[in-house]
């Protein structure tokens, strides 16, 4: 029964993480393809201040009230997810929920300190690059999760995930690929085009 529940509770979170990670994957493959510009945050935010400060407004510098709700949505389905799990695996027996409650903390302790040691690294890694990996994990934590849902029992279990994650991998390189080729191809039978259009007027005005 607690297996059967928790099949149940999985699911909104399973198709919110593939419905996100989709999208991301979708803006990714997008922006390094060429059909999207290259996001960059700092950027942004620089011609923003700038622009703010060019029109004489001042420059806020107290937290976005939107902004800390953004970001507290985005940290509420984290939570979501941790509290099924927790207790999910505290129903299986006696104690459980004290000793799944333990390891939670001990997890969340351990990725709050490794995200303070890979912090300077990680921002040597360009936010597309990070946006892509993160569209890759959810998209593939989300198609598992769906399918376990609906019943559907992977092979090798969770080691699955990794083969997900690589079948996605590869699908967004090759479609990356394809869209590139095809641009490439578009761009040539345009200026193909043109050219003939020009040679064309030159001889009719000759």
């Amino acid at each position: 029964m607690p297996g059967k529940w928790w099949l149940v509770a999985v699911l909104p979170i399973g198709f919110l993480l593939l419905l996100f990670g989709l999208k991301w994957l979708k803006n990714a493959i997008q922006r390094y393809s060429g059909l999207k510009f290259l996001h960059d945050e700092e950027a942004i935010y620089a011609a923003n201040l700038a622009q703010a400060r060019a029109r004489g407004e001042p420059v806020k510098t107290d937290l976005d009230t939107f902004g800390v709700l953004l970001s507290y949505k985005s940290v509420l389905l984290e939570g979501l997810e941790v509290a099924f799990i927790v207790i999910s695996f505290g129903g299986s027996g006696v104690d459980g929920i004290g000793l799944a409650a333990l390891g939670a903390a001990a997890a969340g302790l351990l990725v709050i300190g490794v995200g303070v040691l890979v912090q300077t690294p990680l921002k040597q890694i360009p936010e597309n690059t990070l946006k892509f990996i993160v569209g890759i994990m959810l998209t593939t934590f989300g198609t598992f999760w769906s399918g376990e849902s609906f019943g559907i029992i992977w092979p090798f279990s969770d080691l699955f995930l990794l083969l997900l994650a690589a079948l996605y991998l590869v699908a967004s390189a090759l479609l990356i690929t394809a869209i590139k080729q095809r641009q490439s191809r578009v761009s040539l039978a345009t200026a193909t085009s043109q050219a003939t259009m020009r040679s064309q007027e030159k001889e009719v005005r000759s």
